[in-house]
């Protein structure tokens, strides 16, 4: 997961070099168009031709600006930053490794195996519910909105543990499935 993670964040960034240079070598051999393209944005926005001309006229005095606003508002495209693109491989993959550990542990503890495993549905409701809540102060929420983030953390993870409980019984049923 880390890795897949990090392999995204690079995908991102290349696909954001390749429309970057599609867009400089429009601006370049087909000023006319991408022009076009400009006020056809504003007209998005209810912003006529006149009323937008003199910011397409200061856009096409400086090309960095021009492809930049391409991207920005025709491509709708964010720069990314690859810096940080171990990092969140890193995180990923410590997530899923601590995620996927945790709630483990009680089996290599316990004898019984129904002490384990509602240990492990504990833990793993600990995990989820911190997961969500922390996930969405990181974002900027309020203390309310993290709340809720973290029920709906909650409720994915018990519906995704649920599903996979249900493919297992199935596959252990022979293909029989019992209602």
């Amino acid at each position: 997961m880390g890795l897949g993670a990090y392999l995204a964040a690079v995908t991102e960034k290349k696909h954001y070099e390749v429309e970057e240079r599609r867009e400089r070598t429009e601006v370049k051999e087909c000023p006319k168009a991408e022009e076009d393209e400009i006020y056809a944005i504003f007209e998005q926005y209810g912003i006529a031709r006149p009323e937008s001309r003199g910011v397409v006229e200061g856009l096409k005095q400086n090309e960095e600006m021009w492809v930049r606003f391409m991207m920005d508002f025709e491509l709708k495209l964010a720069k990314p930053t690859v810096n940080g693109a171990w990092i969140e491989g890193l995180v990923m993959g410590l997530a899923y490794f601590l995620g996927g550990l945790l709630p483990m542990i009680p089996y290599f503890a316990f004898r019984i195996v129904d002490h384990a495993l509602f240990t492990s549905i504990g833990i793993t409701v600990v995990i989820l519910v911190g997961f969500g809540y922390v996930k969405a102060l990181v974002t900027g929420t309020s203390h309310r909105d993290a709340g809720w983030s973290a029920v709906q953390t909650l409720v994915v993870g018990a519906v995704a543990a649920g599903m996979s409980y249900g493919i297992v019984r199935a596959v252990n049923s022979g293909g029989r499935v019992e209602c």
